[in-house]
């Protein structure tokens, strides 16, 4: 599946109520459910859970970013994005600011 079957696929799947750049961008809160979940595992809550509780734990952080890229996705179709515009506007920002030296740092405009 590509960036933008996927986009809309889940486009076709929203309700029409949540298709407005408040509601998707709200979904981003997401990021915070797999921040939770990555600082568990660095906390140690992994450390003594068999390998297929593990395999289970990542599980849950898999779905948790699907959630995150579902809210994405939206948001792009939203203002018009394909995810594929995207992805390929980063790789580009990236590779202009490795060629200046500038991968590292702060600042939108580096």
């Amino acid at each position: 599946m590509t960036f933008n079957e996927y986009q809309k696929e889940v486009w076709d799947l929203a309700l029409p109520q949540c298709k407005n750049p408040t509601y998707m961008a709200l979904g981003l809160g997401e990021a915070g459910e797999v921040q939770g979940k990555i600082k568990k595992v660095l906390r140690g809550d992994t450390m003594h859970m068999t390998a297929n509780e593990v395999s289970a734990y990542h599980l849950k952080i898999k779905a948790e970013l699907g959630d995150l890229q579902y809210y994405l996705a939206g948001l792009a179709a939203c203002y018009g994005y394909t995810l594929e515009e995207i992805a390929i506007a980063n790789i580009d920002k990236l590779h202009d600011r490795r060629e200046r030296g500038v991968l590292q740092g702060d600042g939108d405009n580096r």
